[in-house]
């Protein structure tokens, strides 16, 4: 838990904002208030705002939807490290073929071509990175 507020408190209504991580599980956190309370609780509505790089400030409505609206592949992994491949690494990744990786550079990566486009996400294995999902093999 990063962060926990107080909204409001109209009792028996309790409306708090909270910044979590992975494993938070903010439906138990009702419960167990309650259980220390001796009082029986639970979440009544929970609304996610964000997760990771992604803000509901940033959303659109269904009716907006439309290919022109949609994010690059690249953008919605925008949390991993980024490489850049040349073109002779990206038809090797493609096939599904390790590349050679820069030392200092750790995983889980993302693996662009050079225009832009998300080819593969890769883990670091040694001195290469080996593909764990691609987008677009080669062929």
């Amino acid at each position: 838990m990063h962060r926990l507020e107080i909204r409001s408190w109209a009792p028996p209504d309790l409306d708090i904002s909270a910044e979590v991580g992975k494993g938070t599980y903010l439906r138990a956190l009702a419960r167990d208030l309650g259980e220390r309370l001796s009082i029986p609780a639970h979440c009544r509505e929970l609304r996610r705002t964000a997760i990771g790089p992604f803000d509901v400030a940033d959303a659109i409505l269904p009716d907006q939807v439309s290919a022109n609206a949609l994010l690059p592949a690249a953008e919605m992994v925008r949390h991993l490290a980024r490489v850049d491949l040349d073109e002779a690494a990206t038809v090797e990744i493609g096939y599904g073929r390790t590349v050679a990786r820069e030392p200092g550079t750790a995983g889980p990566a993302a693996l662009i071509a050079p225009d832009g486009r998300l080819v593969a996400v890769a883990e670091e294995s040694g001195e290469v990175w080996q593909p764990v999902v691609v987008l677009e093999p080669a062929g």
